[in-house]
């Protein structure tokens, strides 16, 4: 998949994370690097990332931090190369001067700040079927056909659904998961209409009782669906508990592409 700025966005001053006004880009994660060095380099700071978001939101993910630090890094390329998975990254970029424009290539990701995380899957024929607590590398093998997953619609609709958003607490107050949900839901509309569907059901699990998600989706456009039961493993100090079941809600954002 090639390197893309999805989005030139300039958040407001926040005295957490610098005095001046900060630049941030939503870049999408490349699937392959040419050169060996810089592919490292990546993978590092994706592991970083997502290590972090264990750390600091233990609760919003299935595994935990200690399962996780211990992964090769042939399964954290695995994450990256998944060609069901679009992973989004908010970048925090310094510019020169005010005018510079961020250069069409990977040094963007290599040298800015990650400041969050989202990844996107599909657009797919067919269900996915895992809850957004989950890692992106879970579930991801449906065989189910659109038609017979989706209440007898016609297979001309596909589906994608939102995973394991994730925000830096020292950035969080700046719009990034926001401009995260935009970014992935007008990636996600712009692949299925290249890809010829004439419909497409944006989704995104979040846990009844996380209602600042909620209102994030919401103000994505995204609006409350069926109610889900699910078991989750239980986390305390990075230990697993007993399971418990918990229940999320399924929120979808329908887009009729023209």
């Amino acid at each position: 998949m090639r390197f893309l700025l999805l989005n030139t966005s300039r958040g407001e001053t926040h005295e957490k994370m610098a005095s001046k006004e900060i630049h941030s880009e939503i870049c999408t994660l490349p699937r392959a690097v040419d050169d060996t060095e810089k592919w490292s380099q990546l993978r590092d700071k994706f592991k970083k990332l997502r290590l972090k978001s264990l750390q600091q939101d233990p609760e919003a993910f299935s595994s935990t931090y200690a399962e996780e630090v211990k992964f090769s890094n042939d399964i954290w390329e695995k994450r990256m190369t998944n060609p069901l998975a679009v992973h989004l990254v908010a970048v925090r970029w310094r510019p020169k001067a005010e005018s510079d424009i961020p250069p069409e290539d990977i040094s963007v990701l290599l040298s800015g700040d990650w400041l969050g995380l989202l990844v996107l899957i599909g657009p797919k024929d067919g269900t996915v079927s895992f809850h957004a607590s989950r890692s992106p590398g879970e579930s991801l093998s449906s065989k189910s056909t659109l038609s017979s997953a989706i209440d007898g619609e016609h297979t001309s609709t596909t589906v994608c659904e939102l995973n394991g958003v994730f925000v830096v607490p020292e950035a969080r107050g700046l719009g990034l998961g926001r401009k995260l949900v935009d970014a992935a839901t007008q990636f996600g509309i712009f692949s299925a209409k290249s890809q010829g569907f004439k419909t497409i059901r944006m989704q995104v699990r979040v846990d009844t009782n996380n209602r600042p998600a909620r209102m994030l989706y919401r103000s994505g456009g995204y609006v409350d669906g069926k109610v889900e039961t699910y078991t989750s493993k239980g986390k305390e100090h990075g230990l697993k508990i007993s399971s418990s079941m918990m229940t999320c809600i399924l929120m979808e954002r329908l887009e009729e592409l023209s």
